[in-house]
């Protein structure tokens, strides 16, 4: 025993020499505790050269809210046999304050049992609040960017190529293009600017220049020619060869500043007219005083009244009393994420109530304390009345969506409805079957399949021109072959073809309306083939027919004609037929005419006639063909007018039907984004809220077994098993919560360092005596929470499951694959061109590939958890973490031969 306290102090003294750290010693089977005099230095204590109250006499300055974990986490680590233990949480120091510690401990055995323990602390709270201010101040900057309506641009020398964000794209009037060359970029810049703007970046990308580059010049918009003034300020990075490697700065649109040169006092004056106008009320509140400055339309938004100089608790209690909570548990969100957001009612002073929608920011100190709120509010009762007014209407959406489907079937003329670029069969009226010569059997199947003999006719490839271009077609007598029996007919229809168009205003189907015109072809061109009998079988025609000179006189009539005009054969002469021809059409109709006259192309417009029984106008199909001699000259013209009317109405009422029925799904889909963000606001209450009563259960355990240890006996051994079960359920709800975010949280398109975010990983699990190899990595567009979460939970998979006596080593790599280069099973989110894969592998203990697609689903487990701990939710985050960035995860492995998971996330 000598001989070993010797030693002791022996290392003590050499510590306390080597490092300003608190040093401690406890030796666990006599429970107690020395420290050097660092510990004095760092927290203020009384300097003791032994603390006889063991781990007690640490465990009582630990902050509440740790202590449990901190406690929890140092048993585990003596009592299974581990060799070193570290953790970071609050220690109290003697003035009452808290420093944020780094506490490693490295576990002595005798014989195969612990007996002593020894580490340092570190003090890390200036680097703790280092962080905070560090990512304050990008919060900032993304708000102080926002708010002053710059971009932000950047260019790369080596490539010429300029990537720049929206703000800088809508300067140029462009959408969705976030890069391009340098060249096409002066494209739009001003004539009378681009050569000495182009001489401006040039002498920036020189190292005499400093690399500083201020600008302002002339836009020319893309789509309208509107001409804008910009500032483009930036600076450019050299190699230490004096070698530009990258420019890039922000933008900003000073268009009002140089044709006004208004002052700042009036510009803050618009801007304040400007919120006013808009509906709504701005304040902020200085949350150490309680002063509140606001605009008079927040004071009539919830109060009623404009009354200047309310305090801050006066405004408040005109909170509804229901929604008390509802206020509360925003604000207690609002003081973890800084920002806040909520919907509630007011009681104006008048007693009316009303729907309130607040959104602020919270502006905290560097020690992370709230100083002050800003924001604005929205008087949304109209909204809400209307809302309530589109849940109500959706029986009456179903009843519409009933009704539309009715009239399609009962439609006079014949109806489909197709489904995607295959022209699925959706709805088909029976008019309709009738055509196909089919019955109700071929809806839903492709209309190539339900009518094989279509295939080469024009029918189809005119149908998907429709879905491609977004445009309809019309055509009349169109040739179509249909198979009636066991006899292939052929058809004639004056048809339209109009896209169906989604919410998102995107092209997802094709409908069709179709007469049948094979009669009248038939009887054209059977009086083509006699002359002699030309005029009569016009006369038979049920529509309207006329012939005209090819130099443009109507010279014939049919009787269909006077009958509905009610005009006689002398009123037509010469121009005379032009006056039953609505107004607004004769121009177009005229126009038309004297074209096919000129060309010799055939006649086809639609356009409306009087009636002359009731003075109504009526919409027409005309049509009309050259007739040519043997030498190929025209000698005579022949038309005809069909009566479309009921067609164009039907397919109007289509059209309306269809547009309702997108203004109602959009508003539907606004719920439905509503709902999923209140269900990951009571996701993240409810975690917490689970948390607090596990903490109570550890903490109580902590002290049940520290001071009734031995009157327990064998009782002891159930209380660890209650705090090992609680331990477990908190780790349970944490991955839960981590799933649920990652679940419900949308894609992010910020650039991140892969590097960065492992070697954050790395410095948080400290793999101990693991072989840790790294190649580069590159920089993604994503979350860099949730890729840290990824590779967080790849890495302690590869450390936990490994073989016994072995080095555990882990091999990151990265490469980059094309799409056809991709395994036949990987199926990424997004389709892109090139895709990077980031293998994770290991020399574990492998699992069956068999499992593969287990593997990746929620509480999933190969393995007792008495063999590996876990929750079997980590995988399942992989899995949701890669289809967020537009990616998937797949993995190989064979037992015992390790395992390698594979991430492939597109290129940027």
């Amino acid at each position: 025993m000598r001989t070993d306290s010797v030693t002791t102090n022996d290392l003590f003294d050499l510590l306390t020499k080597a490092t300003r750290d608190a040093v401690w010693h406890w030796d666990i089977v006599a429970d107690t505790i020395w420290w050097n005099e660092g510990y004095t230095t760092l927290f203020e204590y009384p300097a003791q050269e032994t603390i006889e109250d063991g781990l007690e006499s640490w465990s009582r300055h630990v902050h509440p809210d740790d202590k449990a974990r901190v406690l929890t986490s140092i048993h585990q680590a003596v009592e299974q046999g581990l060799t070193n233990w570290s953790d970071e949480y609050r220690f109290g120091r003697a003035d009452g304050s808290y420093a944020t510690v780094l506490d490693r401990g490295y576990v002595l055995h005798r014989e195969g049992h612990p007996v002593r323990m020894v580490g340092s602390m570190q003090d890390i709270s200036e680097r703790i609040a280092l962080q905070q201010a560090h990512k304050e101040g990008e919060e900032r900057l993304r708000f102080a960017l926002d708010s002053a309506q710059l971009g932000t641009w950047e260019l790369d020398p080596i490539r010429g190529v300029v990537a720049w964000d929206a703000r800088c794209q809508a300067l140029c009037g462009l959408v969705n293009q976030d890069s391009q060359r340098y060249g096409q970029t002066m494209d739009y810049i001003h004539p009378d600017d681009k050569e000495w703007v182009s001489q401006a970046v040039q002498w920036a990308l020189k190292p005499e220049s400093g690399g500083h580059y201020d600008a302002r010049f002339r836009t020319v918009d893309v789509n309208d020619g509107r001409v804008r003034w910009v500032r483009f300020i930036g600076q450019t990075y050299f190699t230490s060869s004096g070698e530009a490697y990258r420019f890039s700065g922000i933008a900003q649109d000073i268009t009002e500043e140089v044709l006004a040169k208004e002052s700042a006092a009036l510009s803050n004056q618009q801007a304040k007219l400007a919120l006013e106008s808009s509906g709504a009320g701005s304040f902020w509140i200085d949350l150490v005083t309680g002063k509140i400055i606001y605009s008079p339309a927040f004071s009539r938004i919830l109060t009623g009244v404009e009354k200047p100089d309310q305090d801050y608790t006066t405004i408040i209690q005109h909170v509804h009393p229901e929604d008390q909570l509802i206020r509360e548990q925003a604000h207690t969100i609002a003081l973890q994420t800084g920002s806040i957001s909520y919907e509630s009612r007011f009681v104006w002073q008048d007693g009316s109530i009303r729907w309130v929608k607040i959104l602020g920011q919270y502006l905290f100190d560097a020690d992370i304390k709230p100083i002050s709120i800003t924001g604005i509010v929205l008087d949304i009762t109209e909204q809400i009345a209307k809302n309530d007014a589109l849940r109500e209407a959706e029986d009456r959406l179903r009843f519409s969506e009933e009704r539309f489907r009715n009239m399609i079937l009962q439609a006079p003329v014949a109806i489909g409805m197709l489904d995607g670029r295959e022209l699925v069969i959706e709805t088909a009226n029976s008019s309709m079957l009738d055509i196909w010569g089919k019955g109700e059997s071929v809806i839903g199947k492709p209309l190539i399949q339900a009518l094989p003999e279509l295939a080469g006719q024009r029918v189809i490839g005119a149908m998907q021109n429709v879905y491609d271009s977004g445009f309809a077609q019309y055509g009349s007598e169109m040739l179509t072959r249909l198979q009636h029996g066991d006899q292939l007919e052929d058809a004639y229809f004056n048809f339209v073809y109009a896209p169906l168009r989604d919410d998102a205003k995107r092209v997802n189907g094709v409908a069709v309306i179709a007469v049948d015109v094979t009669g009248q072809v038939l009887s054209r061109q059977a009086i083509e083939k006699s002359e002699s009998r030309f005029r009569t079988l016009l006369e038979t025609i049920v529509q309207i027919t006329w012939t005209n000179t090819p130099e443009g006189d109507v010279n014939f009539f049919n009787q269909h004609w006077y009958d509905y005009t009610g005009q006689h054969p002398g009123q037509t002469d010469a121009v005379g037929w032009q006056d039953a021809i609505h107004p607004d059409d004769l121009s177009t109709t005229l126009i038309v005419f004297k074209k096919a006259l000129a060309d010799g192309t055939p006649f086809e417009l639609e356009n409306r006639y009087r009636r002359g029984t009731d003075g109504q106008y009526r919409w027409h199909l005309n049509r009309a063909l050259p007739l040519r001699d043997e030498a190929g000259n025209i000698t005579l013209w022949v038309g005809t007018a069909t009566d479309i009317q009921e067609q164009k109405l039907v397919a109007y009422e289509l059209e309306q039907q269809v547009l309702s029925r997108t203004e109602q799904l959009t508003a539907s889909n606004l719920d439905l984004r509503r709902s999923n963000e209140n269900l990951e606001k009571f996701a993240y209450i409810a975690s917490h809220d689970l948390q607090e009563p596990l903490r109570k259960i550890q903490s109580f355990g902590d002290i049940l077994k520290n001071q009734y240890g031995l009157q327990l006996g064998e009782g002891i051994s159930y209380l660890e098993r209650m705090q090992s079960a609680a331990s477990r359920m908190s780790v349970l709800i944490r991955d839960l919560l981590v799933f649920s975010r990652i679940s419900t949280r949308q894609e992010a398109t910020l650039p991140i360092d892969l590097n960065q975010v492992l070697t954050s990983v790395v410095e948080d699990l400290e793999p101990g005596n693991a072989q840790l190899n790294v190649a580069v990595l590159p920089t993604v567009l994503g979350d860099r929470l949730q890729l840290g979460q990824l590779f967080l939970n790849l890495l302690s998979n590869a450390l936990k499951f490994q073989k016994p006596d072995t080095v555990p080593v882990i091999q990151v790599n990265a490469t980059q694959v094309t799409a056809a280069e991709l395994p036949a099973d990987v199926k990424p989110a997004r389709k892109a061109t090139l895709y990077h894969c980031i293998s994770v592998a290991d020399n574990g203990i492998g699992f069956d590939e068999k499992y593969l697609d287990r593997i990746f689903q929620v509480f999933q487990r190969l393995h007792n958890r008495s063999e590996y701990a876990g929750t079997g939710i980590g995988l399942a985050i992989c899995e949701k973490v890669a289809a967020n960035h537009g990616g998937t995860i797949t993995a190989i492995s064979k037992l015992g031969q390790g395992a390698t998971f594979a991430i492939y996330l597109p290129v940027m």
